[in-house]
């Protein structure tokens, strides 16, 4: 048997984590709704890995598929330490992502919403405060990542290890990038690679639960499926990868859906124009069917909850973001109500030539290339935030995102042969209305790449401008990253600090600030999830009934929420 090439290798490795994940999460899902023990339920993990061989093998040698689960264990241990380096500290994070893990690990139901009871407002203390009800997301949402997750805390205890879907899906994107561009010279391949991999926000959100990170490496997955099968080489390899990031991305979030029917779409148009109905001559249909079937069980599973459950529960299909018992989360909370009423264009020029600020409204546009130490620093700093507002891919991307436009429109007749999959990639980045946050528009990051990509493909003269162009990305990235993770260490060591001092390093139990009822100052665990972070730390935590309210001493941990403990 001749040994597999090493592009080979690269791309099961990424085929392997993408079913991992998705095996695991399907796994758990259906083993939790028949009412399975937590000793099947929390060995997940083991299913996916077995799922993530079948596939490979399915789609190589065994030799091939060995080593490509040798490696997806080695980047899951990476993944596991990495996501158990820091704990996350954001709102999203805290809140129902955690509190939807926790959750699930209780119980989970197919068709009808049982997470944290059944009344997504059956709590007074809510009624008036909708947008802050954990339960109607964790409900609603789609439930990829908390259903990866859960296994694993319910197997050891620790919720902070659910963070390694963002670093595997990252291993699993540089791995389809670096084979899809083989045929590039080293150093372009290099630069595309590292570009396409490190998006501004699947790297903010690295140390987080939140999952437009997650979104978008699924979604830059499945794009790298489709160029490398329809203009590189028609491998099954490349097919199954889009086939899987399609499916990830419409099990993560209701925008993933939408971005998974439109790439979906395009492929079908790519087939027809291409007349190819064939991905592999030489794979027999019994072979195919031994493919599609399972992956076709797995997309069901993950995505009978929340689609055909909202329906069920006679809601719209993507509630409660659409339909008649929509929640609005932008005008007056994220955003204020005059821009939130400014159309998506608009919106999203601003934000993407106008300064990168975590604010309820921009503060004007950049002049375009005129810098400065100061503004640049200033600017970079925001990217503590996940989910930095306006300029959301960074102080850099507005210059590149114009260079690159511009050469597009002066080189078209060059790169013709290129349309469907830059049109494709516009479309993704200008569907969703709220497409100026950047958490949102992970794609539009991948469209400047990809475009540069292909100009340095057919156009000679504008090679320079793309090795140019990626070297700015890449810098751009890497400044997010570091920011992002000396805020986020920062805020883990404060906030380690202030509950050592008053827990006296563990050897006083605490409680919840149950002074004050009043959701700004009280920390609510139906809203937020800080229990993690005092397991993390070893510190035991009361219940209410057994704290005495008058004798309390009390100090701020995060978003103004008081951890306490009683007066000796």
């Amino acid at each position: 048997m001749m040994p597999a090439k090493s592009t080979e290798i690269q791309t099961l490795t990424a085929i392997s984590i993408l079913f991992f994940i998705l095996g695991s999460a399907s796994f758990f899902a259906l083993t939790k709704s028949f009412g399975f023990a937590s000793y099947i339920t929390s060995a997940s993990w083991f299913a996916g890995l077995g799922c993530a061989f079948y596939f490979v093998y399915r789609l190589s040698s065994l030799n091939s598929a060995i080593m490509a689960l040798v490696a997806t264990f080695f980047f899951l241990a990476l993944s596991l330490i990495a996501s158990n380096l820091l704990f996350d500290v954001f709102w999203d994070g805290i809140s129902y992502h955690q509190g939807a893990i926790m959750a699930l690990t209780e119980n989970f139901d197919f068709l009808h919403s049982t997470l944290g009871g059944s009344n997504p407002v059956d709590n007074e203390l809510w009624a008036e405060v909708l947008p802050y009800n954990n339960v109607l997301w964790m409900n609603s949402y789609p439930k990829l990542s908390w259903l990866y997750a859960a296994p694993i805390y319910e197997l050891t205890g620790n919720i902070h290890y659910g963070k390694s879907i963002n670093f595997l899906l990252l291993f699993s994107l540089g791995f389809s990038a670096w084979s899809a561009l083989s045929d590039l010279p080293k150093v372009m391949r290099w630069l595309a690679t590292v570009a396409l991999t490190f998006n501004p926000i699947v790297v903010t959100q690295l140390f987080t639960h939140y999952v437009d990170g997650a979104l978008g490496a699924f979604l830059i997955i499945s794009i790298i499926g489709l160029y490398g099968f329809f203009w590189v080489r028609r491998s099954m390899d490349f097919w199954i990868l889009a086939i899987a990031g399609m499916i990830g991305c419409a099990s993560l979030k209701f925008t993933g859906f939408v971005f998974s029917s439109c790439i979906a779409v395009a492929t079908f148009y790519l087939v027809f124009k291409t007349r190819s109905n064939s991905t592999q001559p030489n794979l027999s249909s019994a072979a195919r069917l031994a493919i599609y079937i399972p992956i076709l069980i797995i997309g069901v599973v993950l995505m009978v909850n929340p689609y055909v459950k909202n329906m069920v529960e006679g809601n719209h299909i993507f509630h409660p973001t659409m339909g008649e018992n929509k929640v609005n989360m932008m005008g007056g909370i994220n955003l204020t109500q005059k821009y939130h009423e400014k159309n998506r264009f608009s919106k999203l020029v601003k934000s993407v030539f106008g300064k990168s600020e975590n604010t309820f409204k921009p503060s004007g546009l950049k002049i375009p290339f005129k810098f400065s130490k100061r503004k640049l620093k200033r600017a970079v700093k925001n990217f503590y935030w996940p989910d930095v507002r306006w300029g959301g891919w960074g102080p850099l991307f507005g210059e590149v995102f114009l260079v690159t436009l511009v050469c597009l429109l002066m080189r078209y007749s060059k790169i013709k042969e290129y349309a469907p999959l830059v049109f494709l990639l516009a479309v993704l980045s200008i569907i969703n209305p709220e497409s100026w946050w950047a958490r949102y528009n992970p794609q539009l990051h991948t469209f400047v790449a990809v475009s540069l990509l292909i100009l340095y493909i057919k156009d000679q003269k504008s090679r320079w401008v793309a090795n140019t162009m990626f070297a700015i990305l890449i810098v751009n990235s890497f400044l997010l990253l570091g920011a992002h993770f000396k805020g986020t260490l920062q805020q883990n060591r404060r906030i380690e600090t202030v509950i050592n001092e008053i827990s006296n390093n563990g050897f006083y139990p605490v409680c919840q600030n149950v002074k004050n009822e009043n959701l700004n100052h009280s920390w609510n665990v139906r809203i937020f999830h800080l229990e993690p972070i005092l397991d993390r730390l070893g510190v035991t935590l009361k219940s209410r009934e057994n704290c005495d309210n008058d004798t309390q001493i009390c100090v701020e941990v995060i978003y103004g929420k008081k951890v306490c403990r009683l007066t000796i």
